[in-house]
This record gives structure tokens, sequence and C-alpha cells, in this order.
């Protein structure tokens, strides 16, 4: 779980440098590493609180099942 945090971490800092940049390739670099932190974030407290999952259960859906829990 570690390691996840650590990587969304990363991903977050390295989206900030790309928001500096004010090109429109930059910017979707920046929202698409933000997403993918977003993800990794909700993924690790899936697992670290045994949460029940579906294996193709899209964003929203893990959001919901943190939400209910």
């Amino acid at each position: 779980m570690l390691s996840q945090l650590l990587l969304a971490k990363r991903l977050y800092i390295e989206a900030g440098t790309y928001t500096e940049r004010k090109d429109a390739v930059s910017c979707g670099i920046a929202i698409s590493m933000l997403q993918d932190a977003c993800e990794l974030y909700i993924w690790a407290l899936i697992k670290e609180h045994s949460l029940p999952w579906k294996e193709n259960a899209g964003f929203t859906a893990n959001i919901t099942t943190i939400q209910n829990e």
C-alpha cells in the first residue's frame, strides 16, 4: 500500500510541474496524471480497509464503495 501512496504522491507532484506550462498538451498530461493519482489513492483505501470491490468496477463505482462503508 505504501508504494501505491508514494506513486500517487509522485504523480500529483509531477502533474503540478505540467500545469505551470501554458500549452494544451501539458495541461492534458497534468489532468491524466492527476486522474491516475486519484485512482491509485482510491485503490489503496479499498485495499487498506478490505472493502468489497468488483474486478471491472469503474472509478465512480470505487468512490461509491468508499462512501458507503
